[in-house]
């Protein structure tokens, strides 16, 4: 047995023993943190789904209208994103044939700039799209200033994804590992589905995928916003309820 599978094995049991006694456990999305907690023995009716906790600071920045340029952010790591080198060749060829139909700003979004750092990353993917950007998001303010001036995310971050439908932009995510496919799809969930198409780099043709849900949401991202803020607000209240109901959990 592996050390990692041992580990595994060890958390499990121990999660197991202890989640059964809380009284009020939150989860960001709906379709697998109950069923998986429900599988570890916690009481359903002691799960609450919230959203994630970093929807409020972004639909507060919200805009007073939709944007107009491509938001853009990859997120290489081998293991929990399962992202490497060809995804960009792959997205370069996507992004290039989609900027020449519209003509849209290329927008750096990097979240990570520590371990995986999504600033190189893009750096690469939009210098080889032609874009010759100076300046890169350095802090969450300017992160959320480039989603606002935008009316498309493509991203590989799940929390660029957070920040983009928060703020009522739409989503193209890719991803390339199980881990990474689940937070998406329960992430796109929590926004209707519409807003948010997920494709997975290992599906069959990614590149016409990925640049179909491009065209379809670039099309649509204006008729789109209102849902889209109306399920970020929901969700912030679904928050707020949780935290409120922990502080009188006696």
């Amino acid at each position: 047995m592996s050390r990692y599978v041992f580990r595994l094995r060890l958390s499990l049991c121990v999660t197991s023993s202890i989640l059964p006694h809380l009284r009020l456990i939150g989860c960001r999305e709906t379709l697998v943190g109950p069923p998986f907690l429900e599988s570890l023995g916690c009481d359903p009716t002691r799960i609450c789904v919230t959203g994630d906790d970093a929807i409020e600071v972004a639909w507060n920045a919200r805009p007073p209208i939709i944007g107009e340029a491509l938001g853009v952010n990859i997120r290489q790591e081998p293991y929990y994103s399962g992202v490497g080198g060809t995804a960009v060749a792959l997205l370069v060829a996507v992004i290039r044939r989609f900027a020449s139909r519209y003509q849209p700003r290329l927008l750096p979004v990097p979240i990570s700039l520590h371990g995986p750092n999504d600033r190189q990353g893009i750096q690469v993917l939009l210098g080889a799209c032609g874009s010759s950007q100076e300046d890169y998001p350095g802090t969450l303010d300017q992160v959320l200033v480039n989603i606002r001036a935008s009316r498309l995310l493509l991203t590989g971050s799940y929390h660029a994804a957070v920040f983009a439908l928060s703020q009522g932009v739409p989503v193209v995510a890719v991803a390339n590992s199980l881990h990474y496919r689940q937070k998406m799809v329960g992430l796109a969930h929590q926004f209707g589905d519409k807003g948010c198409h997920v494709v997975g780099l290992s599906e069959p043709h990614p590149s016409e995928r990925i640049e179909a849900a491009m065209e379809e949401l670039w099309h649509v991202a204006e008729s789109l916003r209102p849902t889209l803020l109306a399920c970020a607000e929901s969700q912030i209240e679904a928050g707020l309820r949780a935290y409120s109901a922990i502080t009188t959990v006696a």
